[in-house]
C-alpha cells in the first residue's frame, strides 16, 4: 500500500491514502451534519457560471501570445462549452492554445478545433 508523507515540524507522520480518504469523508459527512456544505466539489454540484464574456477573455489572452498564429484563431462558446478553431503550423501550438484558455473554461468543455497545417 503506498503511503503519503506529510511533514510537520521535526516529526515525519506515515499515513495511508485510504487513511486519508476514509478521514477526509469523515470530515465531509461531519461538516454536512452540521449544516455546513463540504467544500469538496460532488458531482451533484453544478460548474461555476461562466462569465459572458469568457470568449473575449480568450481571444485576449490568445491576442498577447507571443506565438503570432494564435492570434488569428477563433473562439465560440455557450452555457456548456468552449470552442477553439483556426489554423496553426505545429501541434505545439494547437496545444498551447488550448492551454492559455483552459483557466477560463469554468467547468465547461473545451473543445479544439484547431487544424494542423504541416509544411
Amino acid at each position: 500500500m503506498a503511503d503519503d508523507m506529510i511533514i510537520t515540524g521535526d516529526d515525519t507522520v506515515r499515513i495511508s491514502l485510504s487513511e486519508r480518504a476514509r478521514d477526509l469523508a469523515e470530515e465531509a459527512g461531519a461538516a454536512a451534519g452540521r449544516g455546513q456544505e463540504s467544500s469538496a466539489p460532488t458531482p451533484q454540484q453544478p460548474a461555476p457560471a461562466a462569465s459572458a464574456t469568457s470568449a473575449e477573455e480568450a481571444l485576449s489572452i490568445l491576442a498577447q501570445s507571443g506565438v503570432a498564429e494564435l492570434r488569428f484563431l477563433r473562439v465560440d462558446e455557450d452555457e456548456t462549452q468552449i470552442c477553439l478553431s483556426g489554423c496553426v503550423r505545429s501541434f505545439y501550438h494547437k496545444q498551447l492554445a488550448q492551454e492559455a484558455i483552459r483557466p477560463i473554461a469554468a467547468g465547461r468543455q473545451l473543445i479544439n478545433r484547431v487544424d494542423v497545417a504541416l509544411g
